[in-house]
């Protein structure tokens, strides 16, 4: 095994290495630097058949979020091209399926890493914002299969603080406009 011998860091990272005949030099922060990416499932959870609303966020090693563009990949086939919106951040709706396996790929900056969406429950309850404005937040719960006709009582927290309780008949789907 090869060792460095020296390292300097400025604005630059000059570096020898035995394997190398002359010192390397590199941009601190390295602009080709790993990105995190995350993904966020609105309601928690990706149910089989339900649109989704799939919110992500990227930040670099120096903590600025990048511009990106990718694309989500319904096993290997591409599915949905994105964007973010601001700083980083964006969201993008579509329909997963159970027994399909979803990934995301970057297309700018360019990587070419894969990151792995969560897992495709194949029934579930999805809670989903229809819309919002200064005074009232309208939901959407959607259950798959549908549920047998008889009152349900969804709750909705912000933080772990009660923020919103809608009671009616849950089967196809059940409405709620919480106004505060």
């Amino acid at each position: 095994m090869k060792a460095i011998r020296r390292i300097q860091v400025r604005k630059e990272l000059k570096a020898n290495y035995d394997g190398w005949k002359e010192p390397r030099t590199l941009p601190v922060p390295y602009k080709n630097g790993p990105i995190q990416f995350s993904t966020f499932p609105e309601g928690g959870n990706m149910v089989s058949g339900i649109k989704t609303r799939l919110a992500f966020k990227a930040v670099k090693t120096d903590g600025m979020p990048p511009d990106i563009e990718g694309t989500l990949f319904e096993d290997t086939v591409p599915h949905v091209k994105f964007k973010s919106a601001r700083a980083g951040m964006g969201s993008f709706e579509f329909t997963p399926l159970s027994g399909k396996k979803y990934h995301i790929r970057l297309s700018e900056p360019a990587r070419d890493s894969t990151f792995l969406l969560p897992e495709v429950y194949p029934e579930g309850i999805s809670l989903r914002l229809n819309s919002r404005d200064k005074s009232s937040w309208n939901f959407i719960v959607i259950p798959e299969p549908p549920l047998s006709e008889k009152n349900h009582l969804p709750e909705g927290q912000i933080r772990g603080v009660v923020d919103c309780i809608a009671m009616g008949v849950l089967n196809n789907e059940l409405k709620n406009k919480n106004t505060s």
